[in-house]
């Protein structure tokens, strides 16, 4: 019984941890691939806290940044309350690391040449509420699924007759891309939770790796939290993705389909014009002899 109280008892702590610790997130998956130049973002609630003993330690994330294979520049651009954006030049061919030091975590982001930016427009795949409590904190936050990947996300919100602009950092688990707006579990305010249930308009622009920026599609004219579903889950409610952004990999496999079939219909039509010049009594033969 002691055990299992023990036990209780760690796990409890584990979630709090989870849960209460200062927010940092890198807004693209680990094991991208991103053109040799171009922008990250980063959220970090700790920007400002100060007591660092890097330069412009209120202005640069907490964060460091190594290279496999030769070393290419990078530089930090403060452009929110808790959002830094990682402008860098690289190699093609290199492999630059961000390590995030709040949570001992590294993303890897692989440099290409040939990188190029998906001819889809991004849309919306799903919208949920999420509510959650801890001991130390709470969220109440607009949860937005993407099917693309974005370096960011521009987030315009109009409510009173007034508009208000900011840039947010997707979060992102594997092929789970979800924009979180309102108040973030142990960190801060983006978006009033009373604007989100009284309702308001939305708009969404993702900001690509090479700068560019195109239009979300896929959400309501006005959006309210009152009329989405109820998810404490928070980013784990997001729908796992087989294939993310990757259009070329989902046509693949009817091209192949197609062709046995071609294949199958050539020999049937050989089978009959074999059996058109046959006698009804060697037809069978023929055509047995023409397939083998």
């Amino acid at each position: 019984m002691r055990v299992l109280l023990l036990l209780g008892i760690l796990l409890a702590w584990k979630e709090a941890q989870a849960d209460c610790g200062i927010p940092q997130w890198m807004g693209t998956a680990d094991g991208t691939a991103v053109p040799f130049t171009g922008s990250l973002y980063i959220y970090d609630e700790s920007l400002g806290f100060g007591g660092r003993t890097t330069v412009a330690a209120e202005e640069q994330p907490w964060v460091e940044v190594a290279w496999d294979g030769k070393p290419g520049e990078t530089s930090f651009t403060r452009i929110g309350e808790a959002v830094a954006r990682l402008d860098y030049t690289g190699f093609p061919g290199t492999t630059m690391k961000v390590h995030l030091k709040q949570w001992d975590d590294t993303f890897s982001y692989h440099l290409e040449a040939q990188w190029r930016a998906s001819t889809k427009q991004p849309r919306v795949l799903q919208t949920w509420h999420h509510t959650s409590a801890w001991t130390c904190s709470w969220a109440d936050s607009l949860m937005i699924q993407l099917d693309q990947r974005a370096a960011a996300v521009r987030a315009r919100w109009t409510y009173g007759g007034k508009t208000t602009e900011w840039v947010v950092p997707p979060r992102t688990e594997r092929s789970k891309v979800v924009v979180e707006l309102g108040k973030i579990n142990c960190g801060s305010t983006t978006l009033a939770p009373q604007q989100l249930a009284a309702g308001g308009k939305l708009e969404l622009f993702a900001i690509r790796f090479d700068g560019s920026e195109v239009p979300i599609t896929g959400l309501p004219t006005r959006i309210s939290t009152k009329y989405v579903r109820d998810d404490e889950r928070g980013l784990d409610a997001a729908l796992t993705l087989v294939s993310l952004d990757e259009p070329k990999l989902a046509a693949a496999a009817p091209r192949k389909v197609s062709k046995w079939i071609g294949v199958a219909a050539l020999l049937l039509l050989g089978c009959g014009l074999i059996l058109g010049f046959r006698l009804a009594g060697k037809s069978g033969n023929g055509c047995s002899q023409a397939l083998r």
